[in-house]
């Protein structure tokens, strides 16, 4: 039998900051930074470099799809599938 506060709490789960992916799992995220020839995007502490990425993206919106991932080291690589365009409130 259930506590009250166990059927309240069922089905909730909190974010972890060192989020796990796979191979092929596709995400959207923003590029925060340059680490060498690659881009990084951080989320939380979890990392995807974009190998040989393009220079224009750092700061922009964009949709991956992992190419592969550690899940000891929480770092992985991805590749661009998007770019997604910010827009003004103007």
């Amino acid at each position: 039998m259930s506590s009250p506060l166990e059927k309240f709490l069922a089905g909730w789960s909190f974010r972890t900051r060192t989020p796990a992916y796979a191979a092929g799992d596709e995400l959207v995220a923003f590029v925060t930074g340059r680490e060498g020839d690659a881009l990084v995007v951080r989320i939380g502490d979890t990392r995807l470099l974009i190998p040989e990425g393009d220079s224009g993206l750092v700061d922009q919106r964009v949709k991956l799809r992992v190419t592969s991932f550690d899940t000891d080291a929480h770092r992985g690589e991805a590749e661009v599938l998007e770019r997604y365009e910010l827009q003004d409130d103007d």
